[in-house]
Protein backbone atom coordinates (compact mmCIF):
# COMPACT_ATOMS: atom_id res chain seq x y z
CA UNK A 1 0.00 0.00 0.00
CA UNK A 2 1.47 3.43 -0.91
CA UNK A 3 2.55 5.65 1.96
CA UNK A 4 0.70 8.92 2.62
CA UNK A 5 2.35 11.84 0.89
CA UNK A 6 2.08 15.62 0.85
CA UNK A 7 3.15 18.14 -1.79
CA UNK A 8 4.50 21.52 -0.64
CA UNK A 9 5.01 24.71 -2.62
CA UNK A 10 8.26 26.35 -1.44
CA UNK A 11 9.00 30.09 -1.24
CA UNK A 12 11.19 29.91 -4.36
CA UNK A 13 8.30 28.54 -6.43
CA UNK A 14 9.52 24.94 -6.54
CA UNK A 15 7.62 22.03 -5.03
CA UNK A 16 8.63 19.00 -2.99
CA UNK A 17 6.81 15.78 -2.09
CA UNK A 18 7.27 14.29 1.39
CA UNK A 19 5.98 11.13 3.00
CA UNK A 20 5.07 10.23 6.58
CA UNK A 21 7.91 12.07 8.35
CA UNK A 22 9.81 15.14 7.14
CA UNK A 23 12.05 17.80 8.69
CA UNK A 24 11.63 21.43 7.62
CA UNK A 25 14.69 23.61 8.09
CA UNK A 26 18.17 24.65 6.98
CA UNK A 27 19.76 21.29 7.76
CA UNK A 28 21.62 19.85 4.77
CA UNK A 29 19.73 16.56 5.08
CA UNK A 30 16.30 18.07 5.81
CA UNK A 31 13.59 16.64 3.56
CA UNK A 32 12.25 20.19 3.09
CA UNK A 33 15.30 22.44 2.99
CA UNK A 34 14.68 26.18 3.32
CA UNK A 35 17.86 28.23 2.94
CA UNK A 36 16.94 31.33 4.91
CA UNK A 37 18.99 32.56 7.88
CA UNK A 38 15.81 33.17 9.89
CA UNK A 39 14.87 29.48 9.62
CA UNK A 40 16.33 27.10 12.22
CA UNK A 41 18.41 24.06 11.28
CA UNK A 42 15.55 21.83 12.42
CA UNK A 43 12.72 24.34 12.40
CA UNK A 44 9.63 22.12 12.21
CA UNK A 45 8.46 18.61 11.40
CA UNK A 46 5.66 17.21 9.27
CA UNK A 47 4.26 13.95 10.63
CA UNK A 48 1.42 11.62 9.58
CA UNK A 49 -0.68 11.02 12.71
CA UNK A 50 -4.13 9.46 13.08
CA UNK A 51 -5.00 9.80 9.42
CA UNK A 52 -3.75 13.33 8.77
CA UNK A 53 -0.58 15.35 8.40
CA UNK A 54 0.40 17.49 11.38
CA UNK A 55 3.07 20.21 11.48
CA UNK A 56 5.05 20.39 14.74
CA UNK A 57 7.25 23.28 15.86
CA UNK A 58 10.74 22.06 16.74
CA UNK A 59 13.51 24.64 16.79
CA UNK A 60 11.56 27.63 15.50
CA UNK A 61 8.29 29.52 15.36
CA UNK A 62 5.51 28.09 13.18
CA UNK A 63 2.42 29.94 11.95
CA UNK A 64 -0.34 27.91 10.29
CA UNK A 65 -3.00 29.86 8.38
CA UNK A 66 -2.22 33.04 10.31
CA UNK A 67 -2.14 31.48 13.80
CA UNK A 68 1.01 30.61 15.74
CA UNK A 69 0.90 26.91 16.61
CA UNK A 70 3.02 24.38 18.47
CA UNK A 71 1.22 21.57 16.62
CA UNK A 72 -1.55 21.82 14.03
CA UNK A 73 -3.15 19.61 11.36
CA UNK A 74 -2.76 20.81 7.78
CA UNK A 75 -4.91 20.29 4.70
CA UNK A 76 -4.76 21.28 1.05
CA UNK A 77 -4.39 25.06 0.91
CA UNK A 78 -2.83 25.40 4.37
CA UNK A 79 -0.04 27.98 4.61
CA UNK A 80 2.89 27.17 6.92
CA UNK A 81 4.92 30.22 7.93
CA UNK A 82 8.46 29.69 9.24
CA UNK A 83 9.48 33.37 9.26
CA UNK A 84 8.06 36.64 7.89
CA UNK A 85 7.75 36.14 4.16
CA UNK A 86 8.88 32.50 4.34
CA UNK A 87 5.68 30.58 3.70
CA UNK A 88 5.11 27.03 2.43
CA UNK A 89 1.74 26.08 0.93
CA UNK A 90 0.20 22.60 0.93
CA UNK A 91 -0.68 21.84 -2.70
CA UNK A 92 -1.90 18.25 -2.41
CA UNK A 93 -2.32 15.36 0.03
CA UNK A 94 -2.79 11.65 -0.66
CA UNK A 95 -3.63 9.47 2.32
CA UNK A 96 -2.15 6.29 0.85
CA UNK A 97 -5.46 4.42 0.87
CA UNK A 98 -6.47 5.31 -2.68
CA UNK A 99 -3.83 7.31 -4.58
CA UNK A 100 -5.27 9.96 -6.81
CA UNK A 101 -8.75 9.94 -5.25
CA UNK A 102 -9.85 13.51 -4.50
CA UNK A 103 -10.03 14.46 -0.83
CA UNK A 104 -13.74 15.23 -1.28
CA UNK A 105 -14.57 11.63 -2.23
CA UNK A 106 -16.66 9.44 0.06
CA UNK A 107 -18.16 12.20 2.19
CA UNK A 108 -21.87 12.37 2.99
CA UNK A 109 -23.55 15.06 0.89
CA UNK A 110 -24.59 18.31 2.55
CA UNK A 111 -26.65 21.35 1.61
CA UNK A 112 -25.02 24.69 2.45
CA UNK A 113 -27.78 27.30 2.73
CA UNK A 114 -26.74 30.96 3.02
CA UNK A 115 -29.05 33.46 4.69
CA UNK A 116 -28.84 36.64 6.75
CA UNK A 117 -27.93 34.72 9.93
CA UNK A 118 -24.99 32.92 8.31
CA UNK A 119 -24.63 29.63 6.45
CA UNK A 120 -26.59 26.58 7.62
CA UNK A 121 -25.29 23.09 6.83
CA UNK A 122 -28.05 20.50 6.36
CA UNK A 123 -28.26 16.77 5.87
CA UNK A 124 -31.61 15.00 6.03
CA UNK A 125 -32.49 16.11 9.55
CA UNK A 126 -35.38 18.52 10.08
CA UNK A 127 -32.99 21.06 11.61
CA UNK A 128 -29.59 22.33 10.39
CA UNK A 129 -26.55 20.39 11.50
CA UNK A 130 -24.53 23.56 12.08
CA UNK A 131 -24.63 27.29 11.41
CA UNK A 132 -21.49 29.26 10.54
CA UNK A 133 -21.89 32.93 11.43
CA UNK A 134 -19.86 36.13 11.49
CA UNK A 135 -16.85 36.67 9.24
CA UNK A 136 -16.38 32.92 8.58
CA UNK A 137 -20.02 32.74 7.45
CA UNK A 138 -19.57 35.79 5.20
CA UNK A 139 -16.47 34.23 3.65
CA UNK A 140 -18.27 30.91 3.08
CA UNK A 141 -21.17 32.75 1.42
CA UNK A 142 -18.80 34.69 -0.84
CA UNK A 143 -16.93 31.55 -1.92
CA UNK A 144 -20.17 29.65 -2.50
CA UNK A 145 -21.57 32.43 -4.68
CA UNK A 146 -18.29 32.72 -6.60
CA UNK A 147 -18.55 29.08 -7.70
CA UNK A 148 -14.82 28.77 -8.35
CA UNK A 149 -11.37 30.12 -7.45
CA UNK A 150 -11.12 33.84 -6.67
CA UNK A 151 -8.10 35.96 -5.66
CA UNK A 152 -7.73 36.11 -1.89
CA UNK A 153 -7.73 39.92 -2.14
CA UNK A 154 -11.22 39.87 -3.63
CA UNK A 155 -12.43 37.65 -0.77
CA UNK A 156 -10.79 39.97 1.79
CA UNK A 157 -12.47 42.92 0.10
CA UNK A 158 -15.84 41.23 0.58
CA UNK A 159 -15.15 40.91 4.33
CA UNK A 160 -13.76 44.41 4.93
CA UNK A 161 -14.99 46.62 2.06
CA UNK A 162 -14.35 50.04 3.70
CA UNK A 163 -10.70 49.16 4.36
CA UNK A 164 -9.87 46.82 1.49
CA UNK A 165 -11.18 49.23 -1.17
CA UNK A 166 -8.35 51.77 -0.85
CA UNK A 167 -9.58 54.85 -2.63
CA UNK A 168 -7.91 57.33 -4.93
CA UNK A 169 -9.39 60.23 -6.86
CA UNK A 170 -10.45 57.73 -9.52
CA UNK A 171 -12.21 55.31 -7.18
CA UNK A 172 -11.37 51.95 -5.54
CA UNK A 173 -7.95 50.48 -6.19
CA UNK A 174 -7.40 46.82 -6.98
CA UNK A 175 -5.85 44.59 -4.31
CA UNK A 176 -2.64 44.45 -6.33
CA UNK A 177 -2.25 48.19 -5.68
CA UNK A 178 -1.97 47.73 -1.91
CA UNK A 179 1.28 48.70 -0.25
CA UNK A 180 3.32 45.78 1.20
CA UNK A 181 2.24 46.76 4.74
CA UNK A 182 -1.44 46.88 3.77
CA UNK A 183 -1.24 43.56 1.96
CA UNK A 184 0.51 41.81 4.85
CA UNK A 185 -1.99 43.17 7.38
CA UNK A 186 -5.00 42.12 5.34
CA UNK A 187 -3.49 38.72 4.50
CA UNK A 188 -2.91 37.99 8.19
CA UNK A 189 -6.50 38.94 9.03
CA UNK A 190 -7.84 36.94 6.11
CA UNK A 191 -5.79 33.85 7.05
CA UNK A 192 -7.20 33.99 10.60
CA UNK A 193 -10.79 34.03 9.31
CA UNK A 194 -9.94 31.26 6.83
CA UNK A 195 -8.43 29.09 9.60
CA UNK A 196 -11.56 29.57 11.74
CA UNK A 197 -13.81 28.65 8.81
CA UNK A 198 -11.80 25.50 8.07
CA UNK A 199 -11.97 24.43 11.71
CA UNK A 200 -15.74 24.93 11.87
CA UNK A 201 -16.31 23.02 8.62
CA UNK A 202 -14.06 20.17 9.79
CA UNK A 203 -16.23 19.80 12.91
CA UNK A 204 -19.21 19.09 10.64
CA UNK A 205 -17.37 16.81 8.21
CA UNK A 206 -13.58 16.34 8.20
CA UNK A 207 -11.84 16.70 4.87
CA UNK A 208 -10.82 19.25 2.29
CA UNK A 209 -13.29 22.13 2.16
CA UNK A 210 -11.21 25.14 1.17
CA UNK A 211 -8.66 25.18 -1.64
CA UNK A 212 -5.85 27.73 -1.80
CA UNK A 213 -3.47 27.73 -4.75
CA UNK A 214 -1.34 30.49 -6.23
CA UNK A 215 -3.15 33.18 -4.30
CA UNK A 216 -6.65 32.01 -5.21
CA UNK A 217 -9.14 30.56 -2.73
CA UNK A 218 -12.12 28.33 -3.51
CA UNK A 219 -14.87 26.29 -1.86
CA UNK A 220 -14.35 22.57 -2.58
CA UNK A 221 -17.75 20.87 -2.57
CA UNK A 222 -17.94 17.07 -2.45
CA UNK A 223 -20.02 15.17 -5.04
CA UNK A 224 -23.67 15.67 -4.14
CA UNK A 225 -23.09 18.83 -2.09
CA UNK A 226 -25.17 21.91 -2.93
CA UNK A 227 -24.81 25.59 -2.14
CA UNK A 228 -28.06 27.57 -1.92
CA UNK A 229 -28.99 31.20 -1.38
CA UNK A 230 -31.99 31.50 0.93
CA UNK A 231 -35.08 33.45 -0.10
CA UNK A 232 -35.16 36.92 1.46
CA UNK A 233 -38.88 37.22 2.14
CA UNK A 234 -40.65 38.70 5.20
CA UNK A 235 -42.09 36.22 7.62
CA UNK A 236 -39.78 33.31 6.75
CA UNK A 237 -38.06 31.57 9.63
CA UNK A 238 -34.59 30.16 9.18
CA UNK A 239 -33.06 29.80 5.72
CA UNK A 240 -35.65 29.01 3.08
CA UNK A 241 -34.00 27.94 -0.24
CA UNK A 242 -34.21 30.22 -3.28
CA UNK A 243 -31.73 28.55 -5.64
CA UNK A 244 -28.80 26.17 -5.62
CA UNK A 245 -25.63 25.11 -7.38
CA UNK A 246 -23.90 21.76 -7.10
Amino acid sequence: MPEPRLVLLLPDGSSVTVQTEAILGRARLAEVRVSDPRVSTVHAELSWREGRFVVLARGGRVVVDGLRQAAAPVSVGSRIGLAPGVVLEVLDIHDGEAPGVPATAGRAALVLRACSEGVELWRQEPSPRATIEGLPGQLLTFLGQAGGPVPWGAAAGALWPPEAALRSARGPLRSDAWTPIDERRFRNRFDQVLATLRAQLDEVRPGRWIGMKQGEVSLELAPGDQFEIAAAEPGLSGCEPAGSQG
